[in-house]
C-alpha cells in the first residue's frame, strides 16, 4: 500500500533546524560553540593575567630603580656641595680673620664656578651682614633672623627646603619664565680657637635636578609615557614631567606602605588610582648621604597602566580572535557532523512511517558497524520483525 503524503502541519520548516529545542544540529553546534567560546574567554583572561604579573614583576623593580637612581644622585650631589662648603669653611682663607674680603671673594667665585649647582655663595659676619658674595650679589644684605644664618651661627649646619629666590632671577633663568628656585645650605665658620667668625652660605640651583632626571629618564622613556614627580617632605610637587607627557596634573603624594613598626618603606613600587587613572609607580625617599641628613624628598617614576600593560590587552585580543575564529570552525564542523546523524534519524523516521502505514516491504535501515546508532537500528529491526510475526534475523 502506498504511503500517504504527510500532512502540511507535519512538514518540517527550514528554520526548525536552528531551534535548539528540537534540532540535533542546533544542539551540537550550541553546546560545542559555547564550550569553545567559554574556554577562549577563560584562557585569554588567564594568559593576560599571567602576562600582567610578569610585566609588573619586571617593570615595578625597573621603576623603583629609576626612582632610586634619581634619589641617589640628588643625595650625593647635595652631599658633595655640602661637603665642599664645609671644606671651604675650614680653609685658612675664612678661618684667618686677617684675610681680606678680596681674597675671600676670589675663593668663593672659584668655588662657585667649579660646579653648576651653585647659584650663589656668600659669607656673613656674626652681625648678620653679608660681607662677601659671588658676583657681588647680596653684599651688604642683612640676613640676621634668617633661619639658615641663626642655626649656623649657633654652631649647627643648615639644609633648607626649596624656595623662590627672586633676587637671583638675573643669574638663574628658568625656561618657563618663573622665579628661580634654590636650596640654601649653611655652615659655621670659626677661627683656630673656636671663635665664631661668621656663616658661609650657598644657594643651590633646582634646575640641575631637572637636568638630572632627564639623564636618568631619557626621551625614549618619555615617549613610553614615563613621568617623574618629585615631592617635598610636606607633599608639595617640586618637579613633574608627567603633565607634559600625559597632560594631567600629578597624583598626590604616593600612599607609601608603612611597616608594622610605623616606618615608611624606603623604596619600592605600587599601584595608584587617581580620578579614574591608574599608574604603576616606583618610588624612593631621599635619606641623605654620610653626614648630610637629606631633604626628605620623594621621587616617583610613573607610567599609566594603560601603557604599562598595553601588551596585556593585545595578548587578550589576539587569543580571543584566534579562539573565536576556531569556535566558528567548530560550530560549522558540529553542524555538518550532526547533519549526517540527523539524516540517519530522518531515514529511520521515514521507514517507521512506511511501516506504520502498512508497507510490508519497508525495513528499518541497518547501518554497518558496532556504534550506538547501528545497535539501535538492529534492535528496532528485530522488534519490527517480531511484531510482523517473523522470526528475527
Amino acid at each position: 500500500m502506498p504511503r500517504p503524503a504527510p500532512k502540511p502541519e507535519d512538514s518540517p520548516r527550514w528554520w526548525d533546524a536552528f531551534n535548539p529545542l528540537g534540532s540535533i544540529r542546533a544542539q551540537c553546534a550550541l553546546v560545542l560553540g559555547a564550550l569553545a567560546a567559554g574556554l577562549t574567554l577563560f584562557y585569554s583572561d588567564r594568559a593576560a593575567d599571567a602576562l600582567a604579573a610578569r610585566i609588573e614583576a619586571d617593570a615595578g623593580p625597573l621603576f623603583e630603580t629609576l626612582a632610586g637612581s634619581i634619589r641617589e644622585r640628588i643625595d650625593r650631589s647635595m652631599y658633595e656641595r655640602f661637603h665642599e662648603l664645609q671644606v671651604a669653611a675650614a680653609m685658612p682663607t675664612f678661618r684667618d680673620p686677617a684675610v681680606g674680603e678680596q681674597a675671600r671673594r676670589a675663593a668663593l667665585n672659584y668655588l662657585n664656578d667649579t660646579e653648576e649647582e651653585y647659584a650663589w655663595i656668600g659669607f656673613a659676619n656674626p652681625a648678620g651682614k653679608v660681607v662677601v658674595g659671588t658676583g657681588g650679589l647680596r653684599e651688604g644684605l642683612d640676613v640676621a633672623g634668617e633661619g639658615w644664618f641663626d642655626i649656623a651661627l649657633q654652631g649647627g649646619t643648615y639644609v633648607g627646603n626649596l624656595h623662590e629666590a627672586s633676587d637671583l632671577a638675573d643669574k638663574i633663568a628658568r625656561t618657563d619664565g618663573g622665579i628661580p628656585r634654590v636650596f640654601d645650605v649653611a655652615v659655621p665658620v670659626t677661627d683656630t680657637n673656636g671663635k665664631m667668625l661668621g656663616v658661609l652660605c650657598a644657594s643651590l640651583r633646582w634646575s640641575w635636578v631637572e637636568q638630572l632626571q632627564e639623564q636618568v629618564v631619557p626621551e625614549s622613556a618619555r615617549r613610553r609615557l614615563f613621568g617623574v614627580t618629585i615631592y617635598s617632605a610636606k607633599g608639595d610637587v617640586l618637579l613633574d614631567t608627567g603633565t607634559d607627557i600625559w597632560g594631567k596634573v600629578p597624583p598626590p603624594y604616593p600612599p607609601v606602605p608603612v611597616s608594622p613598626r610605623g616606618l615608611q618603606a624606603y623604596r619600592g613600587y605600587l599601584h595608584e588610582d587617581d580620578e579614574g587613572s591608574s599608574y604603576l609607580t616606583g618610588f624612593a625617599l631621599t635619606r641623605g648621604f654620610r653626614n648630610f641628613r637629606g631633604l626628605g624628598l620623594m621621587v616617583a617614576v610613573r607610567q599609566p597602566d594603560r601603557r604599562a600593560f598595553a601588551e596585556v590587552g593585545e595578548l587578550r585580543h589576539d587569543i580571543r580572535v584566534i579562539g573565536f575564529s576556531a569556535t566558528l570552525f567548530i560550530i560549522a564542523g558540529a553542524w555538518g557532523f550532526a547533519g549526517l546523524v540527523a539524516q540517519r534519524f530522518r531515514a529511520i523516521e521515514s521507514a517507521a512511517e512506511y511501516i506504520l502505514d502498512g508497507d510490508q516491504l519497508a525495513l528499518i535501515p541497518q547501518p554497518k558497524g558496532r556504534g550506538d546508532l547501528a545497535r539501535m537500528c538492529r534492535s528496532l529491526g528485530r522488534m519490527v520483525q517480531g511484531l510482523r510475526g517473523r522470526p528475527p534475523q
